[in-house]
């Protein structure tokens, strides 16, 4: 479940004479009531909205949805990158602010919970600045979630693979799931786009994307016993694993994301989309 924000603040008010308060470091180009796939869920008495919104050079600061006064609405949270144009890209985001090194801008959305009847709200870089937001009837075509299912898991060595189905999942969205036992979990170390059968690199369509996930499941000289899998709100069982060998060239292109991304995740994501390119070098 995303975290639970809390957050009552004072709204900064703009000095005399700025149009900018929040000078260029945040900016709502609009906000709408949301109908589409969200992880938040909201109450009978409560509307989905969402706020599209660019931050600049932004470190471990984090945007809320406030009422007119500016306190913060008791809601989960969905964070949502968004491309140039403000269509969704990737419904499966880190929190950047909580990053060492964020990218200087990012075009996201936030979507969470307001009262029913809501038409004004403020969006509030918390200690920085507010922005007053009406909120329109509709907003950008927004996609339902996706639905994901593990076809095979698979031990090779030290490491073991998830071969994931997963229908309706945007180009940039790579989900790495996170296995578990007990109170045990493993996360994922790398991805990549395939077939349905995990036999050469594929990229796959909106109607159905094919992932390889690779865990270190032998650890310390012992292997760790896992026995299922996140797939987004639910843990499902893992279907039982068989012993194999990879075909050639994705041993050496799943470490090629992890290397990628130990420094640079977005790059590790573009390599993930079509391992050919830097594997054929």
């Amino acid at each position: 479940m995303l975290p639970l924000i809390t957050v009552l603040t004072v709204l900064l008010a703009a000095p005399p004479g700025k149009t900018d308060p929040c000078n260029g470091r945040f900016q709502v180009h609009r906000g709408w009531k949301l109908e589409g796939g969200t992880f938040v869920e909201p109450s009978a008495g409560a509307d989905l909205v969402a706020i599209d919104f660019t931050m600049r050079d932004v470190v471990d600061l984090q945007p809320f949805i406030g009422d007119a006064e500016g306190t913060a609405f008791r809601t989960d949270y969905h964070w949502v990158q968004l491309d140039a144009k403000g269509a969704p890209r990737n419904r499966y985001v880190d929190f950047f602010w909580h990053k060492a090194n964020p990218p200087p801008v990012r075009r996201m959305a936030m979507v969470g919970a307001v009262p029913k009847g809501t038409r004004v709200v403020r969006a509030v870089l918390a200690g920085v600045c507010s922005i007053p937001v009406t909120l329109e009837a509709s907003g950008p075509k927004w996609p339902r979630l996706p639905e994901v299912s593990v076809l095979a898991w698979r031990r090779h060595g030290p490491t073991s693979t998830a071969l994931l189905e997963v229908r309706w999942a945007l180009e940039a969205e790579f989900l790495r799931p996170a296995l578990r036992r007990a109170d045990m979990r493993l996360p994922a170390v790398a991805v990549l786009s395939v077939d349905a059968k995990a036999r050469r690199f594929a990229k796959g369509t909106f109607s159905a994307r094919y992932y390889l996930v690779r865990y270190w499941t032998r650890q310390g000289g012992r292997e760790l016993e896992v026995d299922e899998i996140d797939l987004g709100e639910k843990w499902a069982p893992l279907p039982p694993r068989e012993e194999t060998t990879l075909p050639a060239g994705f041993d050496a292109a799943l470490d090629e994301f992890e290397n990628l991304a130990v420094d640079d995740e977005e790059a590790a994501m573009r390599f993930a989309q079509d391992p050919r390119i830097r594997s054929s070098r």
